[in-house]
């Protein structure tokens, strides 16, 4: 390639004289971008859209017989084929007011042309003839063609008349036989390089400034790049042994970092690197010798003065700033299996300079041992590029292992949103509202995943994709991909999105946009989820056009992304908290002489989960004050459907999400489970309370828990009576209420008397109960002690009458089923392998606790 020898001053003076012609007889005008195109390269761009193309694609064959005119005219006699019986012809003169080549592109050819009826005549002096075999798809304001040619000279027409008939035989055969599809098909198979091969594209413009002059110089290297880049992605695949269908499947993946998350398996980040995220897109450059193709939301080609040896290198691109912040390949180096830090230095070491690109290298920190200090230099670094948050990456891995997280304080989700079909205006199940327009917001889930998760499809499903049928279209071809409501696990109907007047003349904009037809009132949008104490509403970023025609795209994933996105988007991990206290209580584990104990109490719980399972036909369950979810396989185990979990602590509810999945993608037999959570501090008001979970309540769960958490709530006698009237009123008729505790009176005996009891094992301290009160006598309330955990902290919390507490039930119409010690269900589980070294002072610690199951009667 060369540098373009022409100024853009000269081109503008030249194509603006050829607009206004083309202005003032836009019917028979023609702007065209011819690109000669050998027999891979027209079989790889065919077959990687045939999906797209093939069922709306037209196929003609022409021939035309060329006769000499003056100057830059010709004089054409053209026949035209739709099959081998009908033929049409007509004639006129064409004249070359603009032909442009553009030397970068040396097979590429721009081209503005007049077409003006002419009477046939038989005066005229014979050129040539071509023969034309074109493959037509429109598309927006293009058309696409792509054309097998065979050229006859006046001489050997003029030597062998009946060449003519055979020569357009021979090219294609007979059409009437193809069907639309197969003639794409028998397309692809007769382009060989024994004919000549064009593609062109051809400009149908609604006005004359969809031809603005910049516009029309974009297109050439851009249209260019586009197909080329198949044959790049092709040999991207190759090498790095994997086949690609887009640049994002090529680079390694972010994820959203969740405060969970990284107080459970991050912190601290000791030796992990951390850099500023830019405002940008992602963006794969590619270099071989002087073919450079930049990959992002387009393609673009570039020009580089000097040839290199291969580098494939991730970026961020913020036009026209590029900057690259990791490498798969380096000069012809395989980087692959390289850490990130040796991948850094790696890449450094190249010096780049491509024509309209300003390329830098992003600076990483590295968080050292002193990580309130490594934090505080990444903040105070003066980064010159719009922000968008950080990325914290491990670095002693090869690239498809390399662990990267985005620290942001917000967050996007990508749906595919659909306008509420007139046929379901009146459905109540989507209400009107103030005047505004409804539409739908869907996710990609997978089939078996929607299943086991317990997610129906909403009410009319096939008329967002249906059409005519009555089977959505995605489950006709049998996808196991599909669009599904957004409708995350503490807010079920979040799918539902009202947008005023002019959010919604905007949306109706890119209706037809998809080259699909089931897709024209498709559009893929951009949302931010904006989080108060009244609820959320959704900030709007963009519609995503790249991705409309995406195949199997309908937004984000529902697991993987969007509904982490928006538990995330309500307590965001922010940067400053990444300095956590070493003691912290969240990063410490239980210690190992706890397990048999910690296990004992495990089976004691699913013991009492399967009890009530047998009790009752219900198959809904309400858990309180829920923690991580430690409960949540229990209920699935013994076959409930469907689970509110209840829990102020917002941590502690993206953990119990984060758990779901994994016992879901564990799961080897398929067990639906709906789960819902929300985030409410259980001794607020119960009236309130109630208000806030009714929405969750289509019916009362016949199944009520509270697992070693009612001493919170019971602690006073105003919050018993709160408590029990909020069970009250969630739990149905003949419906089981189950609880864990402390045995409050077993607590008081055992501290008669003394201070503190304590066990030691091996001269450490296991247990440790200390007396908080001077009371010698067993009360109803306010005898608080202090506990040490099994992972080193200790915590306060208050005694538990259970006497009072079920006298208090009963008398509210509850019926005491069950009530015992935690330790009775050793005998059930004693030949486990776990409980082998389970103590005597174990089973008597377990043995502090009780349970008890009661049954609500009236």
């Amino acid at each position: 390639m060369q540098k373009v020898s022409i100024t853009e001053e000269q081109l503008s003076a030249v194509y603006g004289q050829s607009l206004k012609v083309f202005e003032e007889n836009p019917k028979t005008t023609e702007l065209e971008f011819k690109l000669r195109i050998n027999e891979k390269q027209i079989k790889s761009v065919l077959s990687s859209m045939r999906d797209k193309w093939a069922d709306k694609c037209e196929l003609e064959q022409t021939v035309n017989l060329i006769y000499k005119a003056p100057k830059k005219a010709s004089y054409i006699e053209r026949y035209t084929f739709s099959d081998v019986q009908n033929k049409t012809k007509d004639c006129y003169v064409k004249t070359k007011m603009l032909s442009m080549k553009d030397p970068r592109y040396s097979e590429v050819t721009l081209s503005l042309a007049s077409e003006i009826s002419e009477v046939c005549g038989s005066d005229k002096t014979l050129n040539l003839i071509r023969i034309k075999n074109r493959l037509s798809i429109p598309d927006k304001i293009y058309r696409f063609d792509f054309t097998q040619v065979i050229t006859i000279s006046a001489l050997e027409f003029n030597a062998n008349k009946p060449i003519l008939s055979a020569r357009r035989i021979e090219l294609f055969g007979n059409l009437s036989k193809y069907k639309k599809a197969e003639l794409y098909d028998a397309f692809i198979a007769n382009s060989v390089d024994s004919v000549v091969l064009e593609m062109e594209v051809e400009i149908q413009p609604k006005t004359i400034e969809d031809l603005r002059l910049e516009t029309m110089i974009a297109e050439i290297p851009k249209l260019w790049g586009l197909f080329q880049s198949k044959q790049v992605m092709s040999k991207i695949s190759k090498l790095l042994g994997n086949k690609f269908g887009s640049v994002k499947e090529v680079l390694s993946k972010a994820k959203t970092m969740s405060k969970e998350k990284y107080i459970r398996d991050i912190y601290p980040p000791e030796n992990s690197l951390i850099t500023h995220k830019a405002d940008g897109e992602r963006a794969l450059l590619y270099i071989d010798q002087k073919e450079v193709y930049l990959f992002h939301t387009d393609v673009e080609m570039f020009y580089i003065e000097e040839p290199m040896d291969l580098c494939i290198l991730d970026c961020e691109y913020i036009k026209p700033n590029l900057l690259v912040f990791d490498g798969l390949y380096s000069n012809g180096t395989n980087l692959l299996n390289l850490t990130l830090q040796e991948r850094l230095t790696e890449i450094n070491k190249l010096e780049l300079k491509i024509d309209n690109l300003k390329i830098e290298f992003k600076k990483y920190f590295l968080i050292t041992n002193e990580i309130n200090k490594s934090i505080k230099n990444v903040i105070s670094h003066n980064f010159e590029y719009p922000e968008d948050g950080y990325i914290l990456s491990t670095q002693d891995r090869g690239y498809y292992k390399t662990q990267h997280y985005k620290i942001k304080e917000s967050n996007t989700i990508d749906f595919l949103a659909i306008m509420l079909p007139k046929a379901l205006e009146n459905n109540p199940n989507y209400p009107k509202k103030n005047n505004k327009q409804l539409y739908i917001l869907f996710n990609g889930i997978s089939s078996n995943n929607r299943r086991k998760i317990g997610l129906k499809f909403l009410e009319g499903y096939n008329k967002f994709f249906g059409g005519k049928s009555s089977i959505p279209f995605h489950l006709q071809s049998g996808s196991d991909y599909v669009p599904v409501q957004f409708s995350p696990a503490d807010n079920p109907k979040a799918y539902l999105w009202y947008v005023d007047d002019k959010m919604n003349a905007e949306l109706k904009k890119h209706h037809g946009e998809s080259t699909y037809p089931e897709r024209h009132k498709w559009v893929i949008v951009e949302l931010e989820p904006i989080f108060d104490k009244t609820g959320h509403s959704w900030k709007f970023h963009k519609v995503r056009t790249d991705r409309i025609n995406e195949p199997r795209y309908y937004g984000n994933n529902f697991i993987k992304v969007a509904e982490q996105n928006w538990f995330i988007s309500q307590d965001p991990l922010k940067i400053e908290e990444m300095a956590l206290p070493d003691d912290s209580y969240f990063g410490k584990g239980k210690d190992s002489i706890y397990r048999a104990q910690t296990a004992l109490m495990s089976m004691a719980k699913s013991s009492i989960i399967r009890e009530v399972s047998f009790l009752t036909k219900s198959k809904f369950v309400m858990d309180l004050a829920a923690g991580k979810g430690q409960d949540l396989k229990r209920y699935m185990d013994e076959k409930f459907e469907k689970g509110l979990f209840l829990e102020i602590d917002r941590v502690a509810l993206a953990s119990l999400i984060t758990k779901r999945y994994d016992i879901a993608a564990k799961s080897k037999t398929l067990v639906p489970f709906k789960t819902y959570v929300h985030q409410m501090d259980l001794t607020e008001n119960a009236d309130d309370n109630f208000e806030k979970v009714k929405p969750f309540l289509d019916i009362k769960p016949g199944f009520i828990n509270c697992n070693l958490a009612i001493h919170y709530l019971v602690s006073n006698p105003k919050d018993m009576s709160n408590f029990w009237r909020f069970v009250n009123m969630c739990i149905m008729v003949n419906g089981y209420f189950a609880f864990t505790t402390f045995d409050g009176k077993k607590i008081h005996e055992l501290l008669r008397n003394k201070e503190v009891w304590q066990h030691r094992e091996n001269e450490v301290v296991k247990y440790q109960i200390q007396k908080l009160y001077k009371n010698e006598e067993f009360s109803d309330f306010n005898q608080r002690i202090k506990v040490k955990l099994p992972f080193g902290k200790d915590y306060e919390e208050t005694l538990v009458n259970l006497d009072l507490l079920i006298q208090t039930a009963e008398k509210l119409g509850y019926k005491l089923i069950l009530r015992g010690s935690m330790n009775e269900f050793y005998e059930e589980y004693k030949d486990a392998s776990v409980l082998q070294t389970l103590t005597e002072a174990d089973k008597d610690y377990v043995g502090l606790y009780s349970y008890c199951i009661l049954k609500k009667t009236s």
